[in-house]
């Protein structure tokens, strides 16, 4: 996991909906790798599992990683890279 401190200290602004659902998302089965529950989101992002797995090594570099993991820049992160079109 990337050293939090290192983040770029720009305010990364997301909508709060979007935020809540990412985050609810990511926490709604224990245990579980943060991609299998985001996967409940490809519908609302229209992310297929291999982009929500590129998003996650794009952003702590692990598409493993546990949602209690990430910090809450990295959670912003992955919010906007969900919802930004472009």
């Amino acid at each position: 996991m990337s050293n939090p401190m290192s983040a770029p200290k720009e305010i990364l602004l997301v909508e709060d909906e979007d935020f809540f659902r990412v985050v609810r998302a990511g926490f709604a089965n224990k245990r579980k790798q943060l991609w299998r529950n985001l996967s409940t989101l490809k519908m609302d992002a229209n992310l297929s599992d291999d982009e929500i797995k590129k998003v996650l090594i794009s952003v702590v570099g692990n598409e493993k990683i546990r949602a209690e993991e990430l910090n809450i820049l990295q959670w912003k992160q992955i919010v906007k890279m969900f919802f930004t079109k472009g």
